[in-house]
């Protein structure tokens, strides 16, 4: 199992999206909403049936309990391996809040497009690929699918977490907002790719999330308004012209309703 398997290479997860009229929808290389994809090759074909046949044999041997630990292991850290060639790796709330603007701007482009090619691609390959492994025993191939995509999934959400749990600031409701429409716009695969009771507590997490940046916009928007209250000017402008404060606030409602 461990010979077979192998981190997917980013060359090939491109060749799995898409094609793109424009280079710079190339250079993006983000998931069409709806499009027809077609999935990462994972273990080559010609070894798929013989593990199956392993998969088989260990039941009759009564080993079956060491094949499906071997299997989640192997397949738990080949994941986190092309994650971490994606530039995905756990990451807190403290990192998160020294990166510089230009740095986290970047880093949340990145984050989103990783979560996509995650949901539409990765985590739908390994699926499929229990799915031939263990056909015919449920229970096996959704604990072990579960399990081998649990820890690359909390590395994969811990972004988010780590955004939503940082600073407050005013412009900060902007890529929160984004996030949280990226996130939910996915929920619904999501749920797919992670149906079964195995699978709970990965829909839980990503679940979290969508709730956790909406509860972060929500309280950044508040603490904006209590901001605005208690810097409301005593009086108003001698010469006619809009106050600072009020031009302030009208652009800031202008780009959120943008």
């Amino acid at each position: 199992m461990i010979g077979y398997s192998k981190p997917v290479e980013l060359e090939q997860l491109l060749k799995c999206l898409p094609s793109r009229s424009s280079a710079k929808d190339s250079a993006e290389s983000q998931p069409n909403p709806g499009a027809v994809l077609s999935l990462p090759t994972l273990i080559d074909p010609r070894y798929v049936p013989r593990l199956s046949k392993l998969a088989q044999k260990s039941v009759q041997l009564g080993c079956h309990k060491q094949f499906v630990k071997i299997y989640r292991d192997t397949r738990s850290s080949t994941l986190e391996l092309t994650l971490k060639q994606l530039g995905v790796e756990y990451v807190t709330a403290e990192e998160v809040q020294t990166a510089q603007a230009e740095s986290r701007d970047a880093k949340i482009a990145h984050w989103i497009r990783c979560l996509q090619i995650a949901v539409k691609l990765l985590f739908p390959s390994e699926r499929a690929l229990c799915d031939q492994i263990f056909e015919g025993k449920h229970a096996w191939k959704d604990h072990c699918f579960a399990a081998a995509t649990s820890k690359s999934l909390l590395n994969l959400l811990s972004f988010g977490q780590a955004i939503s749990k940082s600073k407050t600031a005013p412009d900060k409701v902007f890529f929160l907002l984004d996030m949280f429409d990226r996130t939910l716009e996915l929920q619904s695969e999501v749920e797919a790719v992670f149906a079964g009771d195995e699978c709970a507590e990965n829909r839980k997490s990503a679940s979290t999330l969508v709730k956790c940046l909406a509860q972060a916009a929500k309280k950044t928007l508040i603490d904006f308004k209590d901001s605005i209250v208690k810097e409301s000017p005593k009086n108003t402008s001698t010469d006619g012209d809009v106050h600072p404060l009020t031009s302030y606030v009208g652009n800031y409602i202008k780009y959120l309703m943008e």
